[in-house]
């Protein structure tokens, strides 16, 4: 594997490239599943092989696994892929396949972290996104321990309308306290002093 591909840069590589290289090159090269691990290995740096050595031997020859955890050492979440998908720019030294199949991987990334698997599936994952893109600030802190698992957009919708029904209550119970405290004079705003000097 050393003579068709280069040693991966902590750098300088992308892991979620590099690995998409990695199994397709293993695929060319007919290299047997339980071979890819150590194959894959041998392109890593020691730090990060290390990383693969602390985990259980069954797990660690296994590809997939090693692979997420991987992706996880190197915080590519789905969330992640999706930000590095919006946000990619074409570099001006690289052709536009390359920036196509720069893309293409972070989509797989980001529907692959979700287990994506069909197209409804998929429509509901977009329709979630653009959901999300309109929701307020408060809304995504106080759902932020669950912002990227949501992906269903019945389940979002339901979650912002509790949210908002929530708020339309408390809100006006916020409002009468803070008119007490006026009306009682433990609270007065500065402007009503400066006008009466």
């Amino acid at each position: 594997m050393l003579d068709v591909m280069q040693r991966f840069n902590l750098k300088e590589d992308d892991i979620s490239l590099f690995l998409v290289l990695f199994e397709r090159k293993a695929k060319i090269m007919n290299i047997p599943a339980e071979n890819q691990v150590a194959q894959l290995i041998s392109l890593l740096p020691s730090d990060t092989v290390q990383l693969i050595a602390r985990e259980p031997e069954e797990d660690a020859k296994k590809c997939a696994y090693v692979k997420a955890l991987l992706l996880q050492r190197f915080k590519l979440s789905a969330e992640k892929f999706l930000e590095l998908f919006n946000k990619h720019q074409k570099a001006s030294e690289s052709t536009w396949y390359d920036f196509y199949y720069e893309l293409k991987n972070y989509l797989e990334g980001w529907l692959n972290g979700l287990n994506i698997k069909t197209f409804e599936q998929l429509k509901d994952l977009m329709l979630v996104d653009q959901i999300k893109k309109r929701t307020s600030m408060d809304f995504k802190q106080h759902f932020l321990d669950k912002w990227t698992t949501i992906i269903s957009p019945t389940e979002m919708v339901k979650k912002i309308e509790d949210f908002e029904d929530v708020r339309k209550t408390i809100k006006p119970k916020l409002l009468a306290t803070q008119t007490e405290r006026t009306n009682k004079g433990q609270f007065k705003p500065r402007s009503e002093n400066f006008s009466k000097k």
